[in-house]
């Protein structure tokens, strides 16, 4: 019973960390993505704010389950603890998931994370295009129409210099290459944020949102990711040595992830295409989105549940033969 205790003191330990340092980094990166060289950067918005918690809420309905069964791995119980972990996993994706999801649609969690408005500040030197601009005024997306004067220099062989008034349009360059950033400058510093973009937990969650909205074996197909997450359960002692019990939970959770992640990505296209003509995927397909991604987290489940039993049966058999 301790033990199951420490599990569900775990769950709440865990989730508070994990919301409290993810909120801040992510409020971080979304203040990043809308600052501009020369402004003051906020360091509290209350939208930015509720969205970073929204959405760490939802990663954690996610990943919190095999987290358990990694701590679950230290601290072995019985079948109390398991009891209790089941009920954990079950609160979570039944009633927290959820809930989760219909707040963060209000809080914009499945929208692209990008700056609100473009921001061309005065007195820098950017350069887009072999083309370098130093304006005179801030120019603003949000102003369409509005005109500032500038200092336009060729890069390339000609290299001109003139002077010209920029009018601030969607199609202005420096707007359009600086996305998802508000100011380019910042884009070269940090980078393109749209290298990950395939492992993005927002196209997850939109996928989650919008299988709820159907309902019915749309919700329960998308459920079986949750299952085939809970599961991992089954092999967090599946060996005597913890650390290879480690690395198997946090591999397999991992290939799960980046299953469900990849699918409907470039990667898995050429096999989404041949399924489009199968005729039991057809059939499947009326009832989930994804059948062959529904059997392959069933599949992988009903593997970790049958180790887990064996390995159950095993560790009492032994315990009898001693």
């Amino acid at each position: 019973m301790n033990k199951a205790l420490k599990l569900l003191v775990m769950y709440f330990v865990f989730a508070v960390a994990f919301i409290v340092l993810g909120t801040a980094f992510y409020f971080l990166f979304l203040n990043v993505l809308n600052f501009s060289a020369g402004q003051k950067m906020l360091f509290f918005n209350k939208e930015l704010v509720f969205k970073s918690f929204m959405y760490m809420c939802c990663i954690l309905a996610v990943i919190i389950c095999p987290c358990l069964a990694y701590f679950r791995i230290r601290h072995r119980g019985g079948i109390i603890q398991l009891l209790f972990y089941i009920a954990l996993c079950a609160v979570t994706w039944i009633l927290l998931f959820p809930l989760c999801l219909n707040k963060g649609a209000g809080a914009g969690v499945f929208e692209e994370s990008k700056a609100k408005e473009h921001v061309v500040t005065a007195g820098y030197f950017r350069e887009s295009e072999g083309t370098v601009y130093y304006l005179s005024k801030d120019l603003k997306s949000s102003e369409a129409g509005s005109a500032v004067d500038s200092v336009i220099i060729d890069t390339g062989d000609t290299g001109t210099v003139k002077f010209a008034q920029i009018t601030s349009s969607p199609d202005f360059r420096l707007f359009k290459n600086a996305e998802p950033y508000s100011d380019i400058l910042l884009k070269q510093s940090f980078g393109n944020s749209s290298t990950f973009k395939e492992f993005s937990f927002r196209d997850l969650l939109t996928r989650a949102a919008q299988a709820k909205t159907k309902g019915g074996t749309f919700w329960l197909g998308f459920l079986s990711l949750a299952l085939a997450l809970c599961c991992v359960y089954g092999i967090s002692h599946m060996f005597d040595w913890k650390l290879v019990n480690a690395s198997f939970v946090i591999l397999f959770t991992g290939f799960i992830l980046c299953i469900n992640l990849l699918y409907f990505g470039p990667l898995f296209e050429n096999l989404r295409t041949k399924l489009a003509g199968n005729g039991l995927m057809i059939s499947l397909s009326t009832y989930f989105d994804a059948p062959l991604l529904v059997l392959f987290n069933l599949f992988l489940s009903f593997v970790f549940i049958v180790i887990g039993i064996i390995r159950f049966f095993k560790k009492n058999s032994d315990a009898d033969e001693a």
